[in-house]
């Protein structure tokens, strides 16, 4: 697959987004979140909410098959991101070309984003809240 073609490639389409209240978000939105177990890199698709300096990843609960609620979300993590490093890279997969990543006191993410400009959009909020600084964006600006 050339160079090209892997910086067209889409994140799969999303048929709902999680009820969750949204008020007060600097930035908000659908990233991949990489695992990363006896390395062996996977991703999984999250929703994140950036309010103040705390940052919120919400996943769907259990596995949600054709008969059940498709609105049942839960927190997966919530962590404050005061004194965090936010910066582009490592650039290790040419399947996932605008990752960057968040190193927080608690924890640390390797995140992809869609686009490039959704990346620098996430890298700026983050790295102003970082700071103890922030600015909302409107909601569909941000949504993947």
């Amino acid at each position: 697959m050339s160079a090209g073609a892997m910086a067209q490639r889409k994140l799969p389409p999303t048929v709902e987004l999680p009820k969750i209240s949204l008020k007060g978000a600097a930035c908000h939105g659908w990233l991949e979140k990489q695992n990363t177990s006896q390395h062996i890199k996977k991703y999984s698709r999250r929703f994140f909410v950036l309010r103040g300096s705390h940052l919120t990843m919400y996943k769907k609960a259990g596995n949600v098959g054709i008969n059940q609620d498709l609105k049942k979300w839960i927190t997966c993590t919530e962590f404050d991101i005061t004194g965090a490093q936010v910066f582009s890279g490592p650039d290790d997969d040419p399947k996932r070309l605008f990752k960057f990543t968040l190193n927080a006191k608690t924890d640390g993410y390797v995140l992809n984003a869609e686009d490039s400009a959704t990346r620098e959009k996430w890298i700026n909020a983050l790295t102003d809240a970082a700071k103890g600084s922030s600015r909302k964006v409107p909601y569909l600006e941000s949504v993947i």
